[in-house]
């Protein structure tokens, strides 16, 4: 739990308890022993500061403001616990429709299923109508009874009753004007952000809802209408009029669902701009002087006239031992991130949106992915994703079960030999297990890697990065080794009209061996600082064979 938030009327932030713990840890759990035992604590550990955020520019009304209440400690400490329990047990509660806050399932599940059951009407030029309907002040308006009766209708037992009653009911805001609070206010209904019941709490609101629709208004919940909206798909005849009717906006496609694009494409520039004018905002304020070396590699277009990059991007991506920084490749990284997809459609076997895609899809032998995506669909999301199964199922290895789902010859088995070798008594279900995690699943750096291609190289990184030096430093030993310092020989391969040679000794080349190593001073300079350590030495042939004989020499060295 973060220890900087804002503190609580009381006044201790969650660092406190972490620093103190050994102090005053009895006391605390004292607290809990309390609270298990009667089901209630001292009412001032549920005071609250309450202060509102806008949620937009130039707020003026309430409604345009979020209240966010600053929570103690202490009970932040114990509903965090009761959380955790809750957690366990509600994916049991909540139907397979409902993906936030549920552990075991993740919210873009839904973007997943939206994006393709919307792919599916488009190609099929059926029109319809998406209804996205907002509940106004959702959590203000939860009704205490209702709650604790759906708590009981789901079979929780009578403390749990007691504990989530007393944690709902004794809290008391005091709002925050102009940062000084003013006095204190109870409350007879809804449940307070910040709080980690509170989403759990609504989701089982949310999930009687869904299946009550009729009894909305009974339990204190109405529909916003100024928010909600329909977005036509192709061509829907009286869509002003259906619009009248319900009472909402009309919007079009692409929209935003659940934070993320749905009905774009994901190569529109209209998705990411967005992204980009917080990225220019965050940029306007950098300035051209505060920027290292190593920084101006990435600035494009800075100053005036044509620079010359140093390194190749794809060079600068490879890891710090194959010549480059190990600045991740954002494409593949995105890749590699999707690859999380293919590994739950593969463990996942009960999951909506995976019933979705199989039955869009339809499934290769084993189930562990989709059946392959032809041409029609090539808006689709799980295309996208789908595409690097080739370089995902390289990195699979299989533990037969009952053999049913592991093919013979071309899956890779768990062991060595047969099937018959490998001891199968035909119980238990086949599983699938990621190569080099020793158990621990998928692994996003190890796919990445996979789909990082190779440069080759095989450099003496310690040599330039784990050194005592500054960075600037690390930095141009790294553009020496690599050979990227605008020396004449290099302006030359980037065809500038220049002559190569040495302006200091007049006769050689300007290359950077020459420079840092074979120049008369440069060879006297290192003769002379090898002669202080009493070593002898070869003069190598450029700068990475020097780095690399230092690094098979070092041992505890720090020469």
């Amino acid at each position: 739990m973060n220890g900087d938030k804002s503190p609580s009327p009381y006044g201790f932030p969650m660092s406190f308890f972490h620093a103190c713990w050994q102090v005053i840890k009895s006391d605390l759990m004292a607290v809990f022993d309390e609270f298990y035992a009667t089901g209630s604590f001292e009412h001032s550990l549920n005071a609250t500061f309450l202060t509102l955020i806008p949620k937009k520019e130039n707020a003026f009304k309430v409604r345009d403001f979020r209240p966010i209440s600053l929570l103690g400690s202490v009970y932040k400490i114990m509903a965090k616990v009761l959380a955790d329990r809750l957690s366990v047990v509600l994916g049991h509660l909540v139907s397979s429709p409902q993906n936030a806050f549920v552990k075991g399932r993740q919210i873009t599940d839904s973007v997943l299923i939206a994006n393709e059951i919307l792919n599916s009407r488009l190609k099929d030029k059926l029109p319809g109508v998406i209804c996205k309907l907002d509940i106004e002040k959702a959590y203000d308006h939860v009704n205490w009874h209702f709650l604790l009766y759906l708590l009981e209708r789901c079979g929780f037992p009578g403390k749990w009753y007691q504990w989530i009653h007393f944690c709902i009911s004794t809290v008391r805001f005091s709002i925050l004007v102009n940062g000084s609070p003013e006095g204190f206010l109870g409350s007879t209904r809804g449940i307070h952000q910040g709080d980690p019941l509170s989403p759990l709490l609504f989701v089982l609101i949310m999930e009687a809802l869904s299946r009550m629709m009729t009894k909305a208004v009974e339990e204190g919940l109405k529909i916003n209408l100024s928010k909600s909206k329909v977005d036509p798909v192709g061509q829907v005849p009286d869509i002003e009029l259906l619009a009248n009717i319900m009472g909402c906006n009309i919007t079009y496609l692409p929209m935003s669902y659940l934070g993320l694009p749905l009905g774009a494409k994901f190569k529109s520039k209209q998705i990411w701009d967005p992204i980009l004018e917080k990225m220019e905002q965050k940029l306007a304020g950098w300035q051209r002087m505060y920027l290292s070396k190593g920084e101006e590699l990435f600035m494009r277009g800075m100053g005036e006239g044509k620079k010359f990059h140093l390194m190749n991007w794809s060079q600068v991506c490879q890891p710090l031992q194959s010549g480059g920084l190990g600045i991740r490749n954002l494409r593949l990284f995105n890749r590699a991130l999707l690859g999380k997809w293919l590994w739950r459609f593969g463990n996942e076997r009960e999951t909506l949106w995976r019933q979705v895609i199989l039955s869009k899809y339809g499934s290769l032998p084993g189930g562990w992915t989709s059946g392959t995506i032809p041409g029609p669909y090539s808006v689709g999301l799980w295309k996208n994703i789908r595409k690097d199964w080739v370089y995902f199922s390289r990195l699979l290895r299989f533990e037969v079960g009952d053999g049913t789902q592991v093919r013979f010859w071309t899956d890779p088995w768990c062991g060595i030999g047969t099937l018959k070798e490998s001891g199968a008594k035909g119980c238990g279900l086949d599983k699938v297990c990621w190569q080099g995690s020793l158990g621990k699943g998928f692994q996003v750096k190890l796919f990445y890697k996979a789909l990082l291609p190779s440069s080759g190289l095989s450099v003496p990184w310690k040599s330039i990065w784990k050194t005592k030096v500054p960075p600037r430093v690390s930095f141009f030993v790294w553009t020496a080794a690599m050979d990227r310092i605008l020396t004449m020989s290099n302006l030359r391969r980037r065809r500038v009209m220049v002559i190569d040679w040495c302006y200091m000794c007049k006769a050689n080349g300007e290359s950077m061996a020459h420079l840092l190593l074979h120049y008369p001073i440069a060879t006297d300079l290192w003769n002379f600082i090898f002669r202080l350590f009493g070593l002898q030495w070869v003069m190598p042939k450029g700068v990475m064979e020097l780095l690399a004989c230092r690094q098979e020499g070092r041992g505890k060295s720090q020469i």
